[in-house]
């Protein structure tokens, strides 16, 4: 007999919805404001520094994927 996979009908009510509504926009927002903070103080190095940041999530999304393909 087959297993069903994904989640079960009717397992979230509006509170669990309301949770995962507000944690999928968070970052969004954290990034926007932190953004034009950066813009504001640091002016023109800004787009650098922000490149820095990027560079450095880049590395960790690619050693992600690496730790990923060697568990599975």
């Amino acid at each position: 007999m087959p297993e069903k996979k994904g989640l079960a009908g009717n397992a979230l009510g509006v509170f669990e919805s309301l949770v995962m509504g507000i944690a999928g926009t968070a970052p969004a927002f954290s990034v926007a404001a932190t953004t034009a903070a950066i813009v504001d103080k640091v002016g023109v190095l800004s787009v650098a520094s922000i490149f820095y940041c990027g560079l450095v999530m880049f590395g960790v999304m690619l050693s992600f994927i690496h730790l990923s393909r060697n568990c599975a």
